[in-house]
């Protein structure tokens, strides 16, 4: 915050919760940890807020804005609850957040004997998607199984269209259109089969270091609970706040993370298009790209996600409906979702004291495409496993836990720090980008 004139206005930002979505993007670039999310509700602490607004310059759907003067807004934030919190039991591993990694790592955990407990924000798991569904199976299947149920489409072609007309096919033997809804209960309900319990509606707002672990407070039914664990899995998205209560580092800069839309459109001709298409160059998206993805017959995935300092001011909507409107005039939106995509190197640190951090998280999408399905299930199990073999041994070193470090490495982790480089070229060369994907 700040004062100015010697007047006593104090400036600061206004959420508009009417229009937020919860993607948790603003809490990404936040470097106080001012912003909290529960349910689909922001909040800011003006006691820490600095006023930087980075928030205000990701949110993809222009819900948080400059306030000429706070003072007004200090009664409207969200107290703590203070009723008497219900102990919720001790578990070898608790996970927050169920999206495909942390019902992954909650699955090959609970396979392996630990006691498991999948904390997930939402009221129901897979909802709302903030994706577009496109994986590759073959990176899952030694992970999960996938059934034909959660696949829309096979051996998806990918294309990269430049801003000169220029087109690339990728030779990369074809992706799936999954399910993400389906897919998502897919893995959780493993979980659960395996024997891990599921809490949905249970929002964590806290966790403090025990002598035998983390105390993790979160509200579940209207009330507070506590929860103990060994160990804990920090799959809670782009905005990971239990990465931050343990002492990581996760605030992502600017230039590291996409603020997005993605429309669903019906059209009678989206038959023809039969492969996910990816527009590059500034006068799609700057920073970024448009992607036109099939969903089956009479259905498209429209998307756009930009690096926000390089908008000139412009919100990543006007940058997608032009494009919606030029090549697709007429078509019908019949769903929308926003979101932030991490496109940076994973976290420096993405082990610590009994603690794993996993997927997005972790930072651990592709840093050209933002894709993240397969890093996540990847990561997820492996995370798993790891917390399993230091229950069991009651060791919870970091060279233990450090495990979880060299297996993604030799899966997944080399790749993608080679990548994030050539993902800075995406708004500056093209066609060195097209060689670096070939």
């Amino acid at each position: 915050m700040c004062t100015g004139g010697g007047s006593e206005m104090e400036r600061g930002i206004r959420i508009d919760n009417g229009i937020c979505d919860g993607c948790g993007t603003c809490i990404a670039v936040c470097p106080t940890d001012a912003l909290s999310l529960s349910a689909t509700t922001l909040s800011v602490d003006y006691e820490i807020c600095t006023s930087c607004e980075k928030c205000a310059q990701v949110c993809p759907l222009g819900a948080i804005e400059r306030e000429a003067d706070i003072r007004h807004l200090r009664s409207a934030r969200v107290s703590d609850t203070t009723s008497q919190p219900t102990f919720a039991g001790r578990y070898d591993v608790v996970v927050v957040g169920s999206g495909p990694a942390g019902a992954a790592a909650a699955y090959r955990a609970a396979m392996d004997g630990t006691t498991v407990l999948l904390l997930e924000r939402d009221r129901e798991i897979g909802t709302p998607v903030r994706c577009a569904g496109a994986a590759s199976i073959g990176a899952i299947r030694p992970f999960i199984p996938v059934p034909e149920s959660c696949i829309i489409l096979t051996a998806v072609e990918e294309e990269i269209i430049t801003s000169d007309g220029g087109a690339t096919l990728l030779p990369n033997g074809g992706l799936a259109i999954l399910d993400r809804r389906r897919f998502d209960s897919h893995v959780a309900l493993l979980a659960a089969e395996a024997g891990a319990n599921i809490l949905v509606g249970a929002d964590v707002f806290g966790m403090e270091r025990r002598d035998a672990g983390w105390r993790l407070s979160f509200t579940h039914n209207g009330g507070n609970c506590l929860v103990e664990a060994c160990l804990v899995v920090a799959a809670d998205g782009v905005e990971s706040r239990v990465a931050r209560w343990a002492g990581i580092e996760t605030a992502m800069s600017l230039d590291d993370v996409e603020s997005s839309i993605q429309y669903e459109i019906v059209r009678s001709e989206s038959s023809q298009i039969n492969r996910c298409q990816y527009y590059v160059g500034s006068i799609f998206a700057p920073g970024g790209y448009v992607w036109v993805f099939p969903k089956g017959p009479g259905r498209i995935h429209v998307g756009a996600g930009l690096l926000a300092p390089r908008a000139n001011g412009i919100r990543v909507r006007e940058y997608l409906d032009r494009f919606v409107n030029d090549r697709f005039p007429g078509a019908q939106i019949v769903a929308e979702i926003a979101g932030g995509v991490p496109v940076s190197k994973p976290l420096k640190d993405f082990v610590g004291d009994r603690l794993l951090v996993v997927g997005d998280a972790a930072r651990m999408s592709n840093p050209i495409s933002g894709a993240g399905i397969s890093a996540a299930v990847v990561t997820g199990s492996i995370a798993g496993k790891v917390a399993a073999e230091a229950c069991s041994m009651g060791k919870f070193d970091r060279k233990t836990l450090n495990r979880y470090r060299s297996e993604y490495i030799r899966s997944a982790g080399s790749r993608s720090h080679a990548l994030y480089p050539a993902g800075k070229i995406i708004s500056h060369g093209f066609r060195s980008l097209v060689r670096t994907l070939q």
